[in-house]
């Protein structure tokens, strides 16, 4: 994601502005992926399918769905993520909620608005 916000330079001088554009821009992302990461969290990644154009018959193997979802090491990735991404997320949600109600209180009090 593109961002106008150094990172690596000092958070002391930090612009909020850019910041909460970088935020967004993020937040942005995540939504593109999240409805991809969720669905596949539950189901074992694709793999190659044999062409059904073929008159020989299949051999050797017997279909396991369940257990190749349950023990597909990229779908076990993909939850280990989606599981990370939400706890992140609830964080950030919290100390979002808590700078919002941060500087809402003290600009109101600021303001005179507040005692």
């Amino acid at each position: 994601m593109f961002t106008d916000v150094d990172f690596t330079s000092d958070e002391r001088a930090a612009d909020l502005p850019a910041l909460l554009r970088a935020a967004q821009n993020e937040l942005n992302g995540l939504g593109s992926i999240i409805p991809i990461a969720t669905a596949a969290q539950w189901s074992a990644a694709p793999t190659a399918r044999p062409r059904e154009d073929t008159t020989e018959r299949s051999t050797g193997s017997i279909s396991d769905p369940t257990g190749d979802a349950a023990t597909c090491q990229k779908r076990q990735n993909v939850r280990v993520a989606v599981v990370r991404s939400e706890r992140v997320l609830r964080n950030v949600a919290i100390a979002l909620r808590d700078a919002r109600l941060r500087l809402e209180s003290v600009v109101g009090t600021w303001d005179g608005e507040v005692n």
